[in-house]
């Protein structure tokens, strides 16, 4: 039966980046749906394939070396990996925005501001110059930008990192009426307050025009402002899927209990000098073998974790966690 609420259905998704040493797993058979006017959040390290999902989404992945192996990108039913470049240019900026993580690679050195703004107005709302100048302004005075009226007219070089990443923001939420934003990080290079408006921002955004969010985000304390559904990924995998409830009150997977362990609010810690830590390091995606990526960094990991990759074990509120000792972690808890 078809759900009508589904807005994004990803399945089987891999994208690999084929390079001299040998071939890299970005992605690796990653499944993800999301529901109109829902926010999903992405959680991981960096390298756990994060940006090279919502990257995949929009197609722009650099070919070569990276390559869709396999998979399907479903908007509105509608396959995107069927869809020719032309016709992916109407998606891009128009039903799908993305804020990209680097702003100051994203924003074209040698054009001003308010014109890679407009140029939104013009293209997708048939604004002419300076009806899409004035709109530029309007939007860089909602992302907090001061003295927008000047500032329409700088370079990016001129501007600090946290003023360029408000105008990709501003970039983004140009476009008219879209079903999906991409968020890569949006608020990494903001200040506490400036994050906290951008965010409500965001959120406003979504219920005025039912639009629908994929954040990416490495901050536990975002994901609970903002998630209603949250992925867990680690090494190109994911891991574990829940509702943002349970998966603070209640997470499975032994790497989720370390990111969330390592916050410093964490009531847990109160009169503790030392936050625990995720011993180890990211292994390298060119050597990872059949097993659980995690098995080098985990304190239950046993043979089968390196020889088998864990099945998927769905528990109450279809809440997902790949792990094979979960049932362990879990008695462990009573």
């Amino acid at each position: 039966m078809k759900n009508n609420k589904l807005l994004l259905e990803i399945k089987n998704l891999r994208t690999y980046f084929y390079t001299q040493k040998g071939v890299v797993k970005a992605v690796d058979d990653l499944d993800l749906s999301l529901e109109k006017g829902k926010t999903l959040c992405i959680v991981g390290e960096s390298g756990c394939g994060k940006s090279v999902t919502s990257l995949s989404i929009m197609q722009l992945i650099q070919s070569p070396p990276g390559k869709i192996v396999s998979g399907t990108i479903k908007l509105n039913g509608e396959n995107l990996l069927d869809l020719s470049e032309n016709e992916m240019r109407k998606i891009r900026g128009n039903k799908i925005s993305m804020i990209f993580q680097e702003p100051m690679t994203s924003l074209n050195p040698v054009f001003r501001i308010g014109d890679q703004i407009s140029e939104v107005y013009i293209v997708h709302h048939k604004l002419n110059k300076a009806e899409a100048l004035q709109k530029s302004i309007e939007m860089l005075k909602l992302v907090g930008i001061p003295s927008p009226e000047k500032r329409v007219f700088d370079y990016p070089h001129q501007l600090s990192g946290g003023m360029r990443q408000r105008v990709m923001i501003a970039m983004s939420l140009a476009s008219p009426n879209p079903l999906l934003l991409l968020a890569d990080e949006p608020t990494t290079a903001l200040d506490v307050t400036i994050q906290a408006q951008i965010l409500q921002l965001m959120n406003e955004l979504k219920e005025r025009i039912g639009m629908s969010i994929i954040l990416i985000t490495h901050d536990m304390n975002v994901v609970s402002q903002m998630a209603d559904q949250v992925i867990v990924m680690y090494a190109g995998k994911k891991i574990e899927e829940a509702n943002v409830i349970d998966l603070f009150e209640n997470p499975l997977h032994p790497y989720t209990n370390g990111l969330l362990n390592s916050i410093p609010s964490n009531k847990k810690y109160r009169n503790r000098k030392r936050l625990e830590t995720i011993r180890g390091t990211v292994p390298n995606l060119l050597h990872i073998g059949k097993g659980c990526p995690f098995a080098n960094r985990c304190d239950y990991a046993e043979d089968i974790c390196e020889k088998e990759f864990p099945p998927d074990k769905y528990f109450e509120n279809n809440h997902l966690v790949r792990c094979h000792f979960v049932d362990k972690i879990i008695k462990g808890r009573e």
